[in-house]
């Protein structure tokens, strides 16, 4: 019976440093596996970020093709316009001139100008 309670003391001793060890493995293991969480954790954030900003600076490289589409557009559309604009300027600036210089044999009732009459003749 002696050898038997020795041994079954023995054992029971083997029992708790065995378990004792394992705890401690596992509490290890548990704090190893904590911050490999939070290192995970911290990269996926970063990454997330990088992510944001390459979605934003995708939407504004897009906008800013959209925007030279448009531009590009209105320069092709206006551009035979330019012509007729010095034209328009020459024509302008000849009227403009004799209006000037013949304004006083105009009658006024003719002529329309909005507010006071009189600040353009």
């Amino acid at each position: 019976i002696t050898s038997g309670l020795g041994m079954l003391e023995s054992q029971t001793l083997l029992f708790t440093y065995l378990s004792t060890t394992m705890q401690k493995n596992i509490n290890r293991l548990e704090e190893k596996a904590e911050k490999n969480l939070l290192l995970v954790c911290e990269e996926k954030e970063n990454l997330q970020q990088k992510v944001y900003e390459q979605k934003r600076k995708l939407l504004l490289r897009k906008k800013d093709l959209a925007v030279a589409d448009v531009i590009a557009k209105q320069t092709e559309v206006l551009t035979p316009s330019l012509a007729a604009d010095d034209h328009f300027k020459n024509d302008y600036k000849a009227f403009a001139t004799a209006l000037d210089s013949t304004r006083h044999e105009l009658p006024m009732k003719y002529i329309h100008a909005e507010g006071n009459r009189q600040k353009y003749f």
